[in-house]
């Protein structure tokens, strides 16, 4: 009778034992990396809207008031970003300042906008308010307003709480983080808090 040849217990064992290994190195490396995928794609595109932001100041005097949106939870302009119109109802950010405005940032949550103090003149071109601060941020990895445990690290609502005042100074330099759950956050001209270096889930 031939024998039949095949694999004896220890061998599949070794195997078993040597695709865990596999497993366990490569599954952390690459949910880390698609956290720091995440992340780097909402810097960018805070980028864009803030530049956005820049050239409609340039022409209109001020920035988007946060109101003109139309939206309680502060979701930038709106829910697609067409919020923000003239006296005659047309569209005045999009496509003229930026083509269109992402549904959400890396993590799929809307970016969080707010600006303040509102001038007291109406804007003709408008017909609304302008602002002359604005901040505009993810909510990043834990999507929820909050610090995340980086010493020093605030969040969103105070950062803006605190910028969006008469007087805020136009540059408070970049508070960098190191967790992907920390908020990041540009105001007027600059990022407020940004990641900066290696990444970790804190």
């Amino acid at each position: 009778m031939k024998r039949q040849k095949g694999f004896t217990l220890i061998e599949l064992l070794i195997v078993v034992a040597i695709i865990g290994i596999i497993a366990a190195i490569a599954i952390p490396n690459l949910l880390d990396a698609i956290e720091r995928s995440r992340q780097k794609r909402s810097v960018s595109e805070i980028k864009s809207i803030a530049g956005a932001m820049q050239t409609f100041s340039t022409d209109y005097g001020g920035y988007p008031a946060s109101g003109h949106s139309g939206d309680p939870a502060l979701n930038l302009g709106g829910a697609d970003g067409t919020g923000w119109v003239d006296s005659q109802g047309s569209n005045v950010f999009i496509p003229d300042y930026i083509q269109a405005i992402p549904a959400g940032d890396g993590w799929k949550v809307p970016y969080t906008y707010d600006s303040a103090p509102d001038s007291a003149d109406i804007n003709p071109q408008l017909n609304e308010e302008v602002a002359s601060h604005f901040t505009l941020g993810s909510l990043g990895s834990d999507m929820a307003p909050a610090g995340g445990t980086d010493p020093g690290v605030s969040d969103y609502a105070t950062m803006e709480g605190q910028w969006n005042v008469p007087g805020a100074p136009q540059n408070a330099g970049t508070l960098q983080t190191h967790c992907y759950q920390t908020d990041i956050v540009w105001a007027d001209s600059s990022f407020l808090q940004a990641p900066d270096g290696k990444q970790k889930k804190c």
